[in-house]
């Protein structure tokens, strides 16, 4: 009957893929954004550790660690821990390479952020070196390593 099942408060598959351009739409616009302010903070390319790399991993030109190991070989062969609670691949987390990779930024939500989390940000915003090594950069919406 033109519904979708499962997309709450979505009746109908036109409602349902306007949602989604909307979503998409805005997901671009922070990509760019935050690529446009790490080019006008100038210095070396930092590193810069996130999930779903489309749209800043093109525009930003830096040097990616990518949270759910779709391009990382040591994330992508790390055990899935609690698989069905994410969408198929976002199931891979390692937040202890991450933190010994040192990134300069982590673009991730703010931690208490009420939504859906992939295994990678539940273990990023649990592990002790966030607080210890890294503040909330509201500007580029994500952390930042203390002191850069």
């Amino acid at each position: 009957a033109g519904r979708v099942a499962g997309a709450p408060g979505l009746r109908t598959r036109a409602a349902s893929l306007e949602h989604n351009h909307v979503y998409n739409e805005r997901l671009e616009q922070l990509a760019l954004r935050r690529a446009r302010l790490l080019r006008e903070r100038g210095g070396d390319a930092p590193l810069v550790a996130t999930g779903g790399i489309g749209a800043f991993g093109y525009y930003a030109g830096v040097p990616i660690l990518d949270l759910f190991g779709l391009i990382d070989p040591e994330i992508a062969r790390s055990p899935v821990e609690h698989p069905g609670l994410a969408a198929p691949g976002h199931l891979r987390s390692n937040a202890d390479y991450v933190f010994d990779r040192r990134p300069d930024y982590i673009l991730i939500p703010r931690r208490g952020t009420k939504m859906l989390t992939a295994p990678s940000l539940s273990e990023i915003w649990a592990h002790p070196e966030l607080e210890a090594h890294y503040e909330w950069d509201g500007a580029v919406t994500g952390y930042r390593r203390k002191g850069g």
